[in-house]
Order: C-alpha cells, then sequence, then structure tokens
C-alpha cells in the first residue's frame, strides 16, 4: 500500500528534515525582473537561482513553497553566464541550457521570441566561503529548493527534470 510522502506534515518529510543541518546563511534575493539580471549587482558571483511567473510583480524574498516556481538551477559559473545560457535557449531556441529548452517547449511552444516574457522574475543566492564551499552550498540551497517544492507538491518544478 502506498503511502502519503508529499507535504510538509507528511512523515517522510520530518524525517528528512530532523537528519538535515539548516543551514541559516542561505538568503536568497527579493525577487527582480528578469529583464534585469544582467545588472543586479551580485551577477557576477556563482550561486543558485529560482526563476518564476508571476501575473502580478512578487515582492520581497522567495518562499520555496510558491507555486508559481518554475526552476530552480545553480552554476559554478558567473551567475551572469549561466543566465545568459537559459536566456539564449529559451528565447532564441539556441543550445546552451537545457532548463531553457524545457521552458521553451512547455511556455513558448517551442517558438522564438524578441524579448523575455515580462511575466518572468528571478531571485539568487550567492555563497560564500572558499572555492569548494561555495560550489557545496549553491548545490545544497538548489536541491533544497526543489526537494521542498517537491514535497509540497508532488512534483518538480515545471522546467526542473526529475
Amino acid at each position: 500500500m502506498a503511502r502519503e510522502v508529499s507535504g510538509r506534515g507528511s512523515p517522510y518529510h520530518s524525517l528528512c528534515f530532523s537528519r538535515i543541518v539548516m543551514i541559516d546563511n542561505i538568503d536568497f534575493s527579493e525577487w527582480f525582473s528578469f529583464h534585469k539580471f544582467e545588472t543586479h549587482e551580485q551577477i557576477g558571483c556563482q550561486g543558485t537561482y529560482i526563476i518564476g511567473q508571476f501575473d502580478v510583480p512578487p515582492t520581497g524574498k522567495p518562499n520555496e513553497l510558491e507555486k508559481n516556481i518554475v526552476y530552480v538551477g545553480e552554476t559554478t559559473q558567473k551567475l551572469k553566464v549561466r543566465l545568459r545560457a537559459f536566456v539564449k535557449s529559451a528565447f532564441e531556441r539556441k543550445a546552451g541550457h537545457s532548463g531553457g529548452w524545457t521552458f521553451s517547449d512547455k511556455f513558448l511552444q517551442n517558438t522564438p521570441v524578441n524579448e523575455i516574457p515580462r511575466n518572468l522574475y528571478i531571485s539568487i543566492y550567492c555563497p560564500s566561503g572558499n572555492d569548494s564551499q561555495k560550489r557545496a552550498l549553491a548545490k545544497f540551497a538548489e536541491r533544497k529548493v526543489i526537494l521542498d517544492y517537491c514535497l509540497e507538491y508532488g512534483e518538480y518544478p515545471a522546467c526542473n527534470k526529475n
């Protein structure tokens, strides 16, 4: 017999988080328009990013349980480089980012577009520490957000592959 394992009240969720030491310095930025990612003050760091679609511009920092989240990613490159690859794949239909291809498939019917959709927002996390710590923290933050989302909704964000 299958057991319910999704949602914050599930036994599985409690077990997972009783064994994970929570890192309290995972601090995502406030949501900002995807159009402005190139000029964000922290865009030169490596880290984790959350992309969401919103009918009304979001305010404040993201909640990883927001249903509006469509993709969570991490990079050991500069965020600017990785997000340019997302743009190239999602909106121009050129090679570079699998999440961008999936976004194009699911939300743009595989059609190239001339500009970034106005309802797309992003939040970023730039870990601190040495290079190994930054990489590990970025990967942890990505997996934590995806895990929280998956436990709540029973599935990955729309453009993340499972």
